[in-house]
């Protein structure tokens, strides 16, 4: 069973504001699940979004989860 991360504490690993994660989870950029009104992002979905965002050469390599 994969590990679940709150948004504060994908902020805080990622180094954004929680604000900003609130946007990438709206906008199905970062995949969440909602349990009793709180948004969970799992383990494996933000490794996805993380090497979707991986620099090579200096350019980011824009990968949808869905294509991963």
């Amino acid at each position: 069973m994969s590990k679940y991360y709150d948004v504060k504490g994908v902020a805080e690993l990622l180094g954004l504001s929680i604000h900003i994660v609130y946007r990438l989870v709206r906008s199905g950029e970062l995949p969440a699940y909602q349990f009793s009104g709180a948004k969970r992002i799992s383990e494996d979905d933000l490794l996805k979004y993380i090497e979707s965002h991986r620099l090579v050469r200096g350019k980011v390599l824009r990968r949808t989860a869905a294509s991963i």
